[in-house]
């Protein structure tokens, strides 16, 4: 699995999908269950690149790349009051489903 696909255990048997693997990539498509879309919506915070492979291909990378992530994300909330912090994530989350329809 690449950045930002959906597994086909993620589909359930009833869905329009139905488990099919072959159909995982156009479900999170259609779905906008994509990295790139749930970044742009604001759920996720950023993307951490997978090894060429796939994670599980190669741990000692994908730990590096985790860790790498999670420092400078740590390193931006550093100076960040609790308040602050607290406030931040209110927002976030209530912005979380919120869309303006475009002519």
């Amino acid at each position: 699995m690449t950045d930002g696909e959906v597994s086909p255990g993620f589909l359930p048997a009833y869905s329009p999908f139905g488990g099919d693997a072959a159909k995982a990539a156009e479900a999170a498509e259609l779905l906008r269950l994509t990295a790139p879309d749930l970044q742009r919506l604001g759920v996720i915070d950023g993307i951490v690149p997978e090894p060429v492979g796939g994670a599980h291909r190669n741990w000692e990378e994908t730990a590096a790349a985790l860790r790498q992530a999670l420092r400078d994300h740590l390193w931006e909330l550093k100076g960040k009051t609790p308040d602050q912090l607290l406030s931040a994530r209110y927002e976030k989350f209530r912005k979380i489903g919120v869309f303006e329809e475009t002519a």
